[in-house]
């Protein structure tokens, strides 16, 4: 655990004119509640915490944030109790922080290299936010605590605090929820409450919008609040990658397909937090239940390379492409150089283009196989089974996107055909259309 006063966002925030102080008071008010209805083993931790507090014998409520390091066996009791048991502190991104304010002043290793890591003058973690978006949601966070505390009005419920930052040493993003605990927070009025219209309120919370107005309603000077908040950090970034890439899917259009493409392929390197990894996506789509060449779509195109026009016939694709998702196989090797993938001949191109480690993954849609994914290193790279094992939860959201390109192809196929060939006799229509260049098989 680490006793060190740090300032929690990493930028410069604009300051809340708030009568907000660290106290051991709520918390010690939660353990003798505790301590009067436990019926486990926990009480007599309670008790002894309970003890260990009341013999400080603390003359004022109030701690000042320069003194907090008096008070050190306090906090690491605190921590005992409200962290998970049997967690190895540096396992745990957990800290507390004066209420509403962004210091942090104790917390474990983890959590604290987080925060260090995150600074500019470190070189290695920058966040996306600014100085605005912090501001902002402490008013949402304070004002949501306020009314919850003083008014029982519960606000538009919000989604956890992430928080996104460039890995520099990787280029690659890092997502970070921040989970707020403000049970060990009290609130008091210094004065009386003016009535509010909650139904408006409401309203406008709901559209993001309302806690301007509650400044100029119930200015943070009528309050008074002490306490300590605990905060948790938790790594979403698998989680956000995978959404990312299904909000590609839901949200794309056509003007942009090869930017989409370009944040589909970052978001598979930061599921795998390695920017030497390299992704190419093939569709596998159909002519007349025929495999046919599909879409080159974006990545580094080594499928295409590889199995595109330009080096086979659309026979030997058609066989092959046949053969591959009559049995798809997966197929991995660190090193496709290596003596015993030597004698592997369909490897050879891969191995002229310069390919290292080679990972060929079917992908599925409804247990039906719609592509493959590819995911390769380049002569000085090269990973090992841990990386397939970080994309097995991206795969699903893989396998809708590629059948979304598959409808679209099938979609443009079917507009050519019936602008073109309408009139043109059946028999010959398909002809026609592999002399158009569409190279339909007959």
């Amino acid at each position: 655990m680490e006793k060190i006063i740090q300032e929690l966002s990493g930028i410069e925030v604009s300051s809340m004119d708030l009568d907000a102080t660290i106290s051991f008071q709520p918390f010690i008010n939660r353990l003798r509640d505790r301590i009067r209805n436990e019926q486990t083993a926990k009480k007599a931790l309670y008790e002894q915490v309970l003890a260990t507090y009341e013999a400080y014998s603390l003359s004022q409520e109030e701690i000042a944030l320069t003194d907090i390091d008096k008070y050190e066996a306090l906090l690491d009791l605190m921590y005992a109790c409200l962290s998970p048991a049997m967690t190895d502190e540096r396992e745990l991104a957990w800290a507390m922080n004066m209420p509403f304010q962004p210091i942090i002043f104790y917390g474990t290793t983890l959590f604290y290299e987080l925060m260090r890591n995150r600074r500019d003058d470190h070189d290695i973690y920058v966040t996306t936010k600014n100085a605005d978006d912090y501001h902002r949601n402490r008013l949402k966070s304070l004002y949501s605590f306020v009314l919850q505390k003083l008014y029982n009005f519960q606000a538009p419920t919000q989604l956890p605090d992430v928080h996104a930052g460039i890995n520099l040493s990787t280029g690659l993003l890092q997502y970070y929820a921040m989970q707020i605990n403000m049970d060990y927070i009290e609130v008091t009025a210094k004065g009386p409450l003016p009535e509010l219209d909650f139904s408006e309120l409401y309203m406008r919370m709901s559209e993001g919008e309302g806690y301007d107005i509650l400044l100029e309603m119930l200015p943070l000077s009528l309050f008074k609040i002490r306490g300590v908040c605990i905060l948790n950090l938790t790594d979403v970034t698998a989680e956000k990658a995978i959404d990312n890439i299904e909000r590609i899917r839901l949200n794309r259009t056509p003007d942009k397909e090869e930017e989409n493409y370009r944040y589909v392929i970052k978001s598979l390197k930061t599921l795998v937090k390695n920017n030497q990894i390299e992704f190419d996506l093939f569709p596998f789509v159909r002519v007349n239940n025929e495999p046919v060449y599909g879409y080159v779509k974006g990545g580094t195109g080594i499928l295409s390379e590889v199995w595109g026009e330009g080096r086979v016939s659309p026979e030997v694709f058609r066989r092959q492409a046949k053969g591959y998702f009559s049995n798809p196989n997966f197929f991995f090797s660190p090193d496709i150089f290596s003596e015993k993938q030597q004698q592997q001949d369909y490897l050879d191109h891969f191995r002229k283009l310069g390919v290292r480690s080679l990972a060929l993954m079917p992908v599925f849609h409804n247990l039906t196989p719609v592509g493959v994914l590819a995911i390769h290193t380049w002569e000085n790279a090269s990973f090992d089974e841990k990386v397939i094992v970080l994309l097995q939860p991206a795969m699903a959201a893989i396998g809708r996107l590629l059948q979304i390109y598959i409808d679209e192809f099938n979609y443009e196929i079917e507009g050519i055909i019936k602008e073109k060939f309408t009139s043109i006799h059946p028999a010959s229509r398909a002809m026609e259309v592999q002399r158009s260049g569409l190279a339909i098989p007959a």
